[in-house]
């Protein structure tokens, strides 16, 4: 008897401490956020001078990836989510010296991120209610821009070497296998800290936040 009940509480220590994993696809677009910002350089010769603005018209993001899900006794769950992104960024660059202009701009870039959230859920397997945060952690990895074209002497580069991190929090629900999140987060980093213009690191001193709704399917 002795041997026999030390094995059932053996058994429920075991199911106290179990992990239920999950994982899926994602699919999600995301609503860049940005005080008006802007930067100042000159060219080589001194002689013309630009002013580079951020237009917080028609950027976008979008990206697509998978999501792990460990839970622990169906209460907290720690969840990593590796992806790749596709964003675009507008700006207004303006142009003073012998001749004035001011041209519209577009840059169009992609990512790999990984957000990695703990959180608190609620439900079953058929309706899950989720709360969560955690940080995120992502390298550009390729590019192409406009301002290549309207910066004398290949004064414009996309440099793609930084890290950068930033932060999440938000909500969640499982219906069956469908997932639906919404997010907000910001960055740590400064925004434009990809671009150099002669051998200048842009410093629009502020930071990008963003509004994502992701979709997925539990497999």
């Amino acid at each position: 008897i002795a041997d026999r009940n030390s094995t059932i509480g053996t058994e429920d220590a075991i199911a106290d401490r179990k992990l239920d994993f999950e994982w899926g696809a994602q699919l999600g677009t995301g609503l860049p956020f940005i005080s008006e910002g802007a930067f100042s350089f000159s060219d080589l010769t001194g002689q013309n001078s630009f002013t580079l603005d951020i237009s917080d018209e028609n950027n976008q993001s979008f990206d697509m990836g998978l999501f792990l899900r460990a839970s622990i006794k169906d209460k907290f769950f720690i969840q990593s989510e590796p992806r790749i992104g596709f964003r675009k960024a507008n700006y207004v660059l303006e142009k003073s010296g012998p001749v004035i202009t001011s041209d519209d701009h577009t840059e169009n870039y992609y990512d790999i991120h990984m957000p990695m959230h703990f959180g608190l859920q609620l439900g079953g397997d058929k309706l899950l209610f989720r709360a969560q945060s955690g940080l995120v952690l992502g390298k550009r990895i390729g590019g192409r821009s406009t301002l290549e074209r309207s910066i004398p002497d290949n004064g414009y580069e996309q440099n793609f070497k930084n890290l950068d991190m930033g932060w999440q929090l938000g909500v969640g629900v499982d219906i069956f296998r469908f997932t639906v999140d919404l997010r907000y987060g910001g960055d740590f980093s400064k925004y434009g800290n990809h671009m150099e213009f002669y051998e200048r690191s842009a410093d629009f001193n502020n930071r990008q936040k963003q509004l994502n709704i992701t979709l997925g399917w539990k497999l």
